[in-house]
């Protein structure tokens, strides 16, 4: 992501119908339109935008234990493209259920886990990307109930 200056109009590159005006400071994370841009004398290369740090996954915890499902609920602190918990009998995991809701953006988030078995010890842990760049938590376990 390289942050510029716009030093002559141009199409915003996602959103039809509308203009990038002169003077206005923006990030762009396309490498070939940022080479175009530059290249007609467009922008002006500013320093490249500071990239956020890697997500932040909060709140772990998982409620509504029952012999057959349970919640699992945490918070992100920053736009996600993919949200899921890996659980199973071991650290492993072996089974992948995605988070809800799926939008992006900063907040909290569940997980429905279904069909487990009774009286069963169970691992669990969050995956969630940003950035292309994986983030996850730590391992962390639950019982469901007989």
């Amino acid at each position: 992501m390289t942050r510029v200056e716009v030093l002559a109009p141009f199409p915003h590159p996602t959103v039809p119908d509308v203009m990038v005006g002169r003077g206005s400071q923006v990030d762009i994370t396309d490498d070939d339109l940022l080479r175009q841009l530059n290249n007609e004398g467009k922008v002006a290369l500013l320093e490249p935008a500071v990239a956020p740090g890697p997500v932040q996954i909060t709140e772990v915890r998982v409620e509504n234990i029952t012999s057959a499902s349970c919640v699992i609920r945490f918070s992100v602190d920053q736009e996600c493209t993919d949200m899921k918990a890996n659980f199973g009998p071991t650290t492993d995991y072996g089974t992948t259920q995605p988070a809800s809701p799926t939008a992006s953006g900063s907040g909290e988030r569940s997980v429905l886990l279904a069909g487990l078995d009774p009286e069963t010890l169970y691992h669990y842990q969050i995956s969630v990307t940003s950035g292309g760049a994986d983030t996850l938590s730590p391992d962390n376990t639950f019982t469901t109930t007989a």
